[in-house]
């Protein structure tokens, strides 16, 4: 393949130009060109922006000897990519896969807010330094709840609000009046719970409530909840503990009950008069998962475990140290201390929190972060006829989840009434029809009893503005971001390299044992040593030593005098 060079300028001074911009957009100008493959023209700014990457940091990056190495380098890679296309590999199907689910994976960063990311584990992170004891009353209600339902649930949480701030016990008011089934047994008592334990807006509004008082109503996904804070405390951190447990449930009968009291109490007692910890719970502890293991327990901390338990290991001050007897549903506990550990500094925890912001409630203040952003990027217009004309389709059948719409065919030529043909909003120009609007809706539509049409299509509107938007911003990464085209590219050049390495190298020298011997015979000579020779090397301090030394070198002897210490 012939390869023609074209230098603009100094080769490093040209490429520092052409690289020394890092711009958001990638630029549509014509680029100089720093050689050409065949008919293939490789872009300055590409080579720069990938020199740059992998040389950046080197003591000779920028010197015309690392540049020009460099291009040596790139050429024979662009050679061997060239050669995987003419050979239809960048065709195939296994290929097309493999580069989509790289680049769905590559596409992730840019479909999301870094800033309000980085908001967030910050916020998770500070609030982990408390724990929030908490008490809640909740009045169900789905998650797309139409506006009358809605307004039922307000109503009903503002009652109840009316009535504990008017001086009614909160407990007693949430065992008899709460939606959450636990609280007839615990009276809406939650415990204390730290961050990225409960739903965000829960822990928000937990957070920003004052010991004693009681919040407004918070919407979750569960319904309206009012919360009253009982305590908050500095945070306690994890903890390690090994435990004995003898099993006892709360429903056995009175005398298997009373046997295994006696029998964590013998054991209680044994430990105290210092016997083997691990030897009584290989031969004693019920819990079958942690008995061969001393009866260890995967660190916890503050919301964890069951409230009994937790409570006494967190009592524990010293490792070794044992707990008395502590019951929870599951039977009877003695609790070994091992070790306290207390929260993490934040950048030993920044890359775990990020993942956990990202499949957390909080993600979607992200997402909406986000979807507001590329809205005004990408030009997002609504045709107010268009919407009016989809709205007046929305009755009873899409309620019931039976709305049928077929798309008629395409109009002999255009018309100025609005209709099935007709934009419903554009993006960046791209008009999105009403009849793709329709049949995407009889597509997803869900049935929900009760609600008005009109909520109905709303929500089945916004859905899909939020997927159209989201997917043109996919589609249109490439253009948009340099960090993310050059990326892909990276990956799309190696996966077919190493498609090519395989088929040509690796497969055939596995499969072509003749082959490889012929390659062998024909090329060996190319892999000989070149003349040498084999000396020794003498090295004295003093010229007399190094005279002593040619002298016995003829000899072939070497006399070593060891100097003897005296008496």
């Amino acid at each position: 393949m012939h390869k023609r060079i074209l230098y603009a300028g100094p080769l490093a001074a040209a490429l520092l130009a052409a690289g020394c911009q890092t711009t958001k957009s990638v630029t549509t100008a014509k680029q100089p060109v720093i050689e050409t493959l065949g008919t293939h023209e490789v872009p300055a700014g590409e080579f720069a922006y990938v020199y740059r990457k992998n040389n950046g940091t080197a003591p000779e990056f920028g010197t015309r000897p690392s540049v020009q190495e460099y291009l040596d380098l790139y050429t024979n890679f662009k050679l061997k990519v060239l050669e995987a296309e003419q050979r239809g590999l960048d065709t195939t199907q296994a290929f097309k896969r493999e580069l989509e689910g790289y680049k769905q994976q590559l596409a992730q960063p840019y479909l999301t807010e870094k800033s309000v990311t980085d908001q967030l584990v910050r916020e998770a992170y500070d609030r982990m330094s408390k724990e929030v004891n908490a008490s809640h009353i909740l009045i169900r209600m789905a998650p797309d709840a139409a506006p009358a339902d809605t307004l039922a649930a307000y109503n009903k949480i503002m009652a109840l609000r009316q009535r504990v701030t008017g001086g009614e016990d909160f407990n007693k008011v949430a065992a008899e009046t709460s939606e959450d089934p636990s609280a007839r047994d615990n009276g809406g008592k939650l415990g204390y719970f730290t961050a990225m334990q409960m739903v965000y807006p829960f822990e928000s509004a937990a957070y920003r409530t004052k010991v004693g008082e009681v919040s407004q109503p918070v919407r979750t996904r569960f319904g309206y909840h009012i919360i009253k804070v009982n305590d908050v405390r500095q945070a306690q951190g994890e903890i390690k503990v090994a435990h004995l447990m003898i099993r006892a449930t709360p429903g056995m009968p009175k005398a298997d009950s009373v046997t295994a009291k006696k029998k964590i109490d013998e054991l209680s007692s044994r430990l105290q008069r210092k016997e083997p910890w691990d030897k009584l719970v290989a031969q004693f502890s019920e819990d079958a998962g942690s008995a061969a293991n001393g009866g260890e327990l995967p660190p916890f901390g503050t919301g964890r475990m069951i409230p009994s338990f937790e409570e006494a290991a967190f009592r524990l001050q010293n490792p070794g140290d044992l707990s008395a007897p502590v019951q929870t549903p599951y039977g009877w506990h003695i609790i070994k201390l091992i070790e306290k550990q207390p929260v993490p500094k934040f950048e030993d925890m920044e890359a775990s929190l990020k993942s956990k912001v990202s499949k957390d409630s909080r993600s979607e203040l992200n997402r909406a972060a986000f979807l507001k952003r590329i809205r005004t990027e990408n030009q997002f217009t609504e045709n107010k006829a268009g919407k009016d004309f989809v709205f007046a389709k929305a009755d009873t059948s899409l309620v019931n989840g039976r709305f049928k719409y077929t798309a008629p065919a395409a109009p002999a030529k255009a018309s100025k009434t609005v209709g099935d043909n007709s934009p419903l909003f554009t993006i960046k120009g791209k008009p999105y029809l009403v009849k793709d609007f329709l049949s995407y809706a009889q597509q997803n539509q869900r049935a929900k009893k009760g609600a008005e049409p009109r909520f109905a299509m709303q929500q089945l509107y916004d859905q899909y503005v939020d997927q159209s938007l989201t997917d043109f911003e996919k589609a249109n990464l490439e253009t948009k971001y340099e960090d993310y085209r050059m990326l892909v590219k990276e990956y799309r050049d190696g996966i077919l390299l190493f498609q090519l390495m395989d088929e040509k190298v690796w497969s055939k020298a596995i499969e072509d044992s003749v082959g490889l011997q012929k390659f062998f015979a024909e090329n060996q000579s190319k892999y000989q040593w070149e003349p040498r020779v084999q000396g020794t090397v003498i090295s004295a301090a003093t010229p007399d030593l190094l005279k002593q030394a040619q002298t016995q070198l003829k000899a072939g002897r070497y006399e070593v005098k060891r100097v003897v210490p005296g008496p």
